[in-house]
């Protein structure tokens, strides 16, 4: 295998394994116990689970949780499209 295939790959790998990780929902609210510690999807949930939903708030939450992943995908979204492409040409 090409070495330039392989690191596509792994990039592509790590990228999604980030993203996976960012959003992540189910493992931290099992795990974390103390509200000052809860990620960001989590106090997006808390946040609207009241009788009143502060809309602001929870767009701005929204988006503060979004710009990292925007960042991270601006930054590597030619290793992106190889990883996915060289994946894709792996039954050929």
């Amino acid at each position: 295998m090409d070495s330039r295939a392989a690191d596509a790959s792994d990039a592509a790998l790590a990228i999604f394994a980030f993203l996976g990780l960012w959003n992540d929902l189910f493992w931290p609210l099992i795990v974390l116990t103390k509200q000052i510690v809860l990620t960001l999807p989590i106090d997006l949930v808390v946040l609207q689970q009241g009788s009143y939903i502060q809309r602001g708030l929870a767009f701005a939450g929204s988006f503060v949780a979004t710009v990292p992943v925007l960042i991270f995908y601006a930054i590597f979204q030619r290793k992106i499209i190889a990883g996915i492409t060289t994946a894709g040409m792996a039954g050929r």
